[in-house]
């Protein structure tokens, strides 16, 4: 997938351990020694001529731990035949299972997704996100990134006062995919960050305005119900995989916010 549909240069973002409370929850698919041998990788399609590839390979070239996202960035050199791509992996392991970052934990996370994006040469190059499952902690970060993306464009501020933005994405990430952002806590953890981020944004608009009023629409936005954590009776719907039928005119995916 990482060869086939990705850019020359390849953004990983992966939100689990590879063990968790002693279970593997994600095989050891890269290599953890610049000073050791490439993983070998088996050819493309073998049995097709037209894009079959000779056997591959997977090199670190580095690693480093980024303290501000907290996260170990590995970049990779991936080779089939005469022709190579860089893959940046970033391995975050502030997110338990079923559970949200916390704290420091929660800062470093949007640290994260900033850093991912800056490894992405192209908008449109899809990043590949995954956990365990990849429902859970992948979900989340996809609906919060896309979530963040449409506070700082201002969209979050246009919505109706009818509409909630944050029960319709994962809604409309559920008909992609079943169980994207898996539990009730995460769901939650949605509405906390927006409106901590939409808080911030109101903040710096005070300050820059320098008469402590922000605009009306963000005012407006700031003080709206559904940031109390969520559309009455939402909660239950979304922890326990129920669905409106929502629009589908576009999808939500980490390559195209």
């Amino acid at each position: 997938m990482i060869w086939q549909e990705t850019a020359d240069v390849a953004v990983i973002v992966m939100l689990t351990q590879t063990a968790e409370s002693g279970r593997e929850k994600c095989h050891q698919y890269f290599p953890l020694d610049v000073e050791g041998e490439a993983f070998p990788l088996d050819p493309i399609d073998e049995t097709d001529a037209a894009t079959y590839t000779a056997r591959g390979s997977i090199k670190l070239l580095e690693a480093d731990f980024d303290e501000s996202s907290r996260s170990t960035i590995r970049k990779l050199l991936l080779t089939y035949g005469e022709k190579s791509k860089t893959v940046w992996h970033l391995l975050y392991g502030g997110w338990p299972d079923f559970a949200v970052p916390e704290d420091e934990n929660c800062a470093a996370l949007l640290e994260l997704i900033k850093i991912s994006n800056g490894k992405n040469p192209i908008a449109n190059n899809p990043r590949i996100i995954h956990c365990s499952a990849g429902v859970g902690r992948s979900g989340t970060f996809i609906a919060l990134e896309y979530l963040l993306t449409q506070l700082d464009s201002g969209a979050l501020e246009e919505s109706k006062d009818e509409e909630d933005m944050i029960y319709d994405v994962v809604n409309r990430l559920r008909e992609q995919r079943m169980t994207m952002v898996q539990s009730e806590v995460q769901y939650q953890f949605l509405y906390q960050v927006v409106r901590e981020q939409l808080l911030k944004k109101k903040a710096t608009a005070v300050a820059a305005a320098g008469n402590g009023e922000p605009s009306p629409k963000l005012r407006k936005t700031t003080s709206r119900a559904f940031f109390s954590g969520g559309r009455e009776g939402s909660d239950a719907g979304i922890a326990s995989g129920t669905s409106e039928k929502v629009r589908q005119d576009d999808d939500i995916t980490p390559g195209a916010p």
